[in-house]
């Protein structure tokens, strides 16, 4: 039988990637945060863009922006000295087959 081990959560937060916001010059930047404790209370601050290392999933209706905003963001960040990843994919939605 395996040996299984079992960790406090405090005891991996040293090994947690740091919680930054790569910013996109949107109001996407302040829509994601981090809750960081200063004087023995919680206090809510914004991460200034999207979460690093994360990963969107992009979707809704054609023609509203999405390619635009991710070439744009990828782009920029790439010229920043990110290492960018972008999928793009046509896949029509059941309700605009069926019109």
């Amino acid at each position: 039988m395996p040996e299984y081990k079992y960790h406090e959560l405090g005891d991996l937060a040293k090994e947690a990637p740091k919680l930054f916001g790569i910013p996109t010059g949107t109001k996407l930047d302040e829509m994601f945060f981090k809750i960081e404790e200063e004087d023995g209370a919680l206090v809510k601050k914004p991460l200034g863009g999207l979460p690093y290392l994360s990963v969107f999933n992009i979707s809704g209706i054609p023609d509203t922006g999405k390619s635009l905003f991710a070439e744009q963001f990828a782009a920029y960040q790439a010229s920043k000295g990110y290492k960018v990843l972008f999928v793009t994919s046509r896949v029509l939605p059941t309700f605009y087959i069926l019109q």
